[in-house]
C-alpha cells in the first residue's frame, strides 16, 4: 500500500477511460479478480510496449551505420577523422586513442605476402592513432556486413536487427582481410588468409 500511496498524479492521456491508470492500479491491489481494472492496466501495457517498439523502429531506420560508427567509436573512448558526411560518402580514416599504435606487430608471413604483391613498407606509423596509408600504402578501415565486404561507405549501409558488422583494417586495400573485391579487385585477388 505505500507504493501506491506514493504513486504521481499521472496526467491521464486516455480521456474518455471509465477510470484512470492509477486508480486501475488501486482497485487491482485490492482485487487482483477486478476485470474492469485489468483491462485498463492490459490496455496500457499493450500500448506502451507497441509504441516503444514502434519508436525503436524509427530510430534505428533513421540511424546510418556512420552514425553506429560513431556511436561506438565513442563509446570505447577513441576519436577518429572521416570523409564525407553522416549523409553522404561517410570512410573512416584514422581512429585516435592514446596508445592504439602502440607496439604494433605485422606478422612476418603477411609482410612476405605483402613484399610478394609488390608492397613497401612507407614508413608512416603514430603511436596514438591507426588509419589509412600507416606502414603501406594499401592500408585503412574497412567493414562488413554479414560476412560480406559491400564496397560503399558506411552512410550507404542499411542496418537492421541480427546484422553482424565488423570494422577491420586492412594494409592492402582488403586482400589481407578477405575484401579485395570490394576495392575493384575480384574475390580471386585476395591472399588466401584473413590476418
Amino acid at each position: 500500500n505505500a507504493v501506491l500511496d506514493d504513486l504521481p498524479d499521472l496526467p491521464e492521456w486516455q480521456t474518455d477511460a471509465d477510470m484512470g491508470f492509477v486508480d486501475a492500479l488501486r482497485r487491482l491491489h485490492a482485487n487482483p479478480y477486478d476485470e474492469a481494472a485489468r483491462g485498463r492496466i492490459a490496455f496500457d501495457e499493450a500500448l506502451a510496449n507497441q509504441l516503444a517498439i514502434a519508436m525503436s523502429r524509427a530510430n534505428f531506420k533513421r540511424e546510418t551505420g556512420a552514425m553506429v560508427v560513431d556511436r561506438l567509436l565513442a563509446d570505447r573512448g577513441f576519436a577518429y577523422t572521416h570523409t564525407g558526411s553522416f549523409t553522404s560518402n561517410f570512410y573512416l580514416a584514422r581512429i585516435k586513442r592514446t596508445g592504439v599504435g602502440a607496439g604494433v606487430t605485422i606478422p612476418a608471413d603477411l609482410i612476405e605476402t605483402l613484399h610478394n604483391d609488390g608492397y613497401v613498407e612507407n614508413g608512416n606509423q603514430d603511436d596514438n592513432s591507426l588509419g589509412e596509408k600507416d606502414y603501406f600504402v594499401g592500408s585503412g578501415w574497412m567493414y562488413s556486413k554479414n560476412g560480406s565486404f559491400p564496397g560503399y561507405g558506411f552512410t550507404d549501409t542499411k542496418l537492421k536487427d541480427g546484422d553482424v558488422v565488423k570494422i577491420r583494417y586492412t594494409l592492402a586495400y582488403g586482400k589481407d582481410i578477405g575484401g579485395g573485391q570490394s576495392s575493384g579487385g575480384s574475390s580471386s585477388d585476395n591472399y588466401g588468409k584473413v590476418w
